[in-house]
């Protein structure tokens, strides 16, 4: 069997590493090329105390057997793979390390991985001292790590008549077979020694009363929670008190919860021989959902808005969730496969996003980001300067963002292929998820819990995985499934390694649905799972879940309905006691054949209080003969608006109305119409109908505008001339598409006067003048500016500033004795005046506020104004 086995590893090296075609891909494993050796004699290293047993083993861990990882309590021993610090084959002793400290009659959990399959841990403490781990001393017998690179927890319990005091501990691992001799020589495996404190436990004792805050009425089968060193689980009675004695000294998180009311935390210290009385309040929302139904009559293409209002009556917070369910058209199940298409990228495949228009996929090793169209076809790949090795990505509607496995999260703009940002997180950032209603996100690394926080990298709460679902590669958030919010994820764990795990928000508790996602797929399947996303319509009128097999497929699985003709905004929040929300239901018969549409609106609250459902109906009236084809052309700020009857034929219509957001603007014959002189950076809708018979038709679909700010429309040109005591400003037009109402004149930063025509006349001095032209929408900005000097400019090009700009100091030198200077700000009030009477000058302004300033200096040849900027 060893023989076997060594020539088998030895050919799959060869193989792998003759053959030059590797599959890379990124799991929580850990794995190293070993270089197998074995000492023919053991010898006693000569500062050994004799203390244990030597475990001998022949080969050890050189072939990745043995521990990779070790920990329990304060032990932590994560990635130590095989030291053979001992100078033994496969043993090792970590005694710095912790010691880990247990109490009699206790369980705890013990942490191990292996970097080889079938191995049998046993685990002994020795309790007496004696230096002889006996049978009656294992704590853990023959457990089996059947895989290798994956996390096993299992338990262990401490004897209740444990002694107190320091000892050592080993834990020893023997390939396909027993492990229960802590010194006997095997062949392949590890041991590792510890050091382990078995404590002299105290206990406390709790006592309470838990109650309505609202009426002082007690709470039955409300439960507590003490959460710490250990946890400890306590209901109430008929009349609302509870208690607990023989509780663990030391520091607690306790929770008291009763379904439907709020759940309260609060941190509590159990002292020895102390009774800790804590009592409760527990606050309650209460749900008001007003109308309960809908029934809408709409013509064809016309868009209605209505008002849900959603009331919280209780005196506790509510969270709520709103889906849809439409309940009269065909569809798939619930998680039914949508698509299923291959990757392109080769290795390092990883990440995965989509915006509704694209699929982007990210590669852990490298710069690309890889974009694919919806139905699977591979576009090509581009770099974003900046960003890399990103893992799972989160979209928000404008921006992209990915993780790195660091705190590192790069905000990125994909259509213009820029880095926006980096955000600095409060966690290691592989899963990532964005959540809408609240602007924050959810990241965790492989195991680590989950931390929510918002744009700015503030942690603003979190919790930890499992019991099931751990080495998270993927997050996505889900607020369209009944029953949600919910968080998705996408794990390294089962039988492929591609495990979806279901989370209910916020308290992130799994919901107990979690499937292999390989199941659903078709063909075999290798790879890990990658990243994983939620998005409406790529398959129309549905959600998908979508996620990435690493290096291999690109998968969509159905949620939900999806926005088509009926939306709900906000479709979540959370609401005090006492507050109330408009939730405006928008009804949009675009495109959409006479009929009848229904749909249920499911309204799901935390804690749960109700889950009201409103009633919809929707009929769509048709028509033959409407308006249609509406084309809209952007000529400066006004738009020119197209039409034609269709389809088949019908009579001549009358008139036609033409509709502007909703209100009629216009009602004229013709089939073309200019709506002029609109708000640029503005976004209008625009429908027409026609009037037959005295009556309106349907309406056209509506064409959605946004009117761009027009383009060189400042002044130009800026000049000037001096006539005795006054100087007349000149300037050119705009030369953009629109002639102004007028223009304002500025001087040293202050409005002085308007002109309708392009000049002006104002008093000589020493200034500093700007036009700007004037619109019926608004002021443009400035032309050009002129600085005015009464004194010969050959004079003036005699005084030097430096440095500019300036941050503390400013320098004056003149070849021309300076009379006096005066320092005035932006609105051309004075802050400072000094008389000179010299060639140089130094002037302080470190006491400044940053901004652009005027100073006058007065020479005996004239006045000369500079502007100066100080940082």
């Amino acid at each position: 069997m060893v023989q076997f086995r060594l020539i088998l590893i030895l050919f799959i090296a060869s193989f792998v590493f003759d053959s030059g075609a590797q599959i890379l891909k990124e799991n929580n494993t850990r794995s190293e090329i070993v270089q197998v050796s074995k000492e023919t004699d053991i010898k006693i290293p000569s500062d050994f105390k004799g203390d244990l047993c030597v475990p001998e083993y022949s080969t050890g861990c050189g072939m990745g057997d043995g521990f990779t990882d070790f920990a329990v309590e304060d032990i932590q021993n994560y990635g130590s793979g095989c030291a053979d610090n001992m100078g033994f084959d496969g043993w090792s002793q970590y005694l710095e390390l912790g010691p880990a400290f247990l109490l009699p009659g206790q369980t705890y959990d013990f942490i191990m991985q292996t970097g080889y399959d079938d191995q049998f841990v046993t685990i002994w403490i020795d309790f007496n001292d004696d230096y002889i781990l006996s049978a009656d001393e294992k704590i853990m017998n023959d457990f089996n790590m059947e895989n290798a690179g994956q996390f096993y927890t299992t338990q262990a319990t401490i004897p209740f008549d444990a002694l107190i005091g320091q000892h050592y501990m080993r834990a020893r691992t023997n390939w396909a077979g027993s492990c229960g001799d802590p010194c006997s020589s095997y062949t392949y495996g590890e041991a590792e020694d510890y050091l382990v404190i078995i404590g002299d436990p105290t206990y406390g004792e709790i006592e309470g009363l838990v109650s309505e805050l609202a009426s002082g009425n007690p709470i039955l089968d409300a439960t507590i929670t003490l959460n710490g060193l250990f946890n400890y689980t306590i209901t109430t009675g008929s009349d609302g008190t509870y208690y607990q004695d023989n509780i663990m000294v030391g520091e607690y998180e306790l929770e008291c919860f009763k379904e439907s009311y709020n759940l309260i935390t609060t941190t509590i210290t159990i002292q020895e021989d102390i009774l800790l009385t804590q009592n409760f309040q527990l606050t309650q929302p209460d749900i008001a959902i007003y109308p309960l139904s809908f029934d809408i009559v709409i013509d064809q293409n016309d868009i209605q808005e209505e008002i849900i209002t959603i009331e919280n009556n209780g005196n506790g917070p509510m969270d709520w969730s709103a889906s849809m369910q439409i309940t009269n058209n065909d569809s798939k199940d619930f998680l039914d496969l949508q698509f299923d298409y291959p990757t392109a990228g080769g290795s390092g495949e990883a990440g995965i996003e989509s915006d509704g228009q694209y699929i982007y996929t990210t590669k852990w090793n490298g710069n690309e980001f890889l974009q694919y169209d919806l139905d699977g076809i591979y576009m090509g790949s581009f770099t974003i300067s900046g960003a890399s090795t990103i893992r799972d990505m989160a979209y928000d509607g404008t921006y992209f963002y990915g993780g790195t496995a660091s705190p590192t999260i790069y905000e990125m703009d994909f259509t213009t292929q820029t880095l926006v940002s980096v955000i600095t997180a409060p966690t290691d950032v592989r899963a990532l998820a964005y959540n809408e209603n609240e602007d924050v996100f959810y990241a965790n690394n492989w195991d680590s819990p989950v931390i929510k926080f918002d744009k700015s990298g503030n942690n603003v709460g979190g919790f930890n995985v499992g019991p099931l679902g751990d080495s998270y590669y993927g997050f996505a958030y889900d607020h369209a499934t009944l029953g949600g919010r919910y968080l998705w994820g996408y794990a390294q764990i089962g039988n492929s390694q591609n495990e979806i795990i279901q989370m209910q928000l916020p308290s992130g508790t799994e919901t107990g649905l979690s499937f292999d996602v390989t199941d659903k797929l078709s063909g075999q399947v290798w790879g890990d799972a990658g990243g994983l996303f939620t998005q409406p319509n790529l398959v129309y009128g549905k959600w998908t879940l979508g996620g990435i097999v690493q290096n291999e497929r690109i998968w969509g699985l159905e949620l939900t309905d999806a926005q088509t003709w009926l939306g709900v905004f906000p479709n979540g929040g959370t609401l005090a006691g006492g507050e109330s929300e408009e939730l405006i239901v928008i009804f949009d018969a675009t495109d959409l054949a006479g009929d009848i549409y229904e749909a249920e609106i499911h309204f799901t609250t935390w804690p749960d209080v109700g889950t009201p459902v409103v009633d919809v109906s929707m009929q769509v009236n048709s028509s033959l003969y409407y308006p249609c084809n509406l084309q809209t052309v952007i000529n400066c700020t006004n738009v020119e608006l197209l039409w034609e009857m269709c389809p088949g034929g019908g009579p001549v219509p009358e008139s036609y109305n033409v509709y502007r957001d909703n209100q009629i603007i216009a009602n004229i014959s013709d089939t073309i119409y200019t709506d002029s002189l609109l708000l640029p950076e503005t976004i209008y809708d625009y429908k027409v109908r026609a009037i037959i018979d005295g009556s309106e038709t349907i309406a056209t679909p509506v064409e959605e505008v946004t009117i761009p700010l027009p383009i060189d429309i400042e002044p130009t040109n800026l000049n000037f001339t001096i006539n005795g005591n006054l100087i007349t400003l000149t300037w050119n037009p705009p030369a953009g598409c629109l002639t102004p109402d007028e223009y304002n004149i500025y001087r040293d930063g202050n409005l002085i006067g308007t002109s309708t025509e392009t000049s002006y006349q104002s008093d000589v001095g020493g200034y500093e003048f700007f036009v700007t032209a004037v619109y019926y929408f608004g002021e443009s900005g400035p032309s050009n500016s002129v600085v005015i000097t009464d004194i010969d400019e050959t004079v003036a090009n005699q005084i030097q500033l430096y440095p500019i700009p300036t941050k503390d100091k400013l320098f004056v030198q003149s070849s021309y004795e300076i009379n006096q200077i005066e320092l005035l700000n932006n609105l051309g009030l004075a802050i400072l005046y000094n008389k000179v009477n010299s060639n140089s000058y130094q002037l302080n302004v470190s006491h400044l506020s940053p901004g652009i300033y005027f100073l006058k200096i007065e020479l005996e040849q004239g006045l000369v104004l500079r502007k100066i900027l100080i940082e």
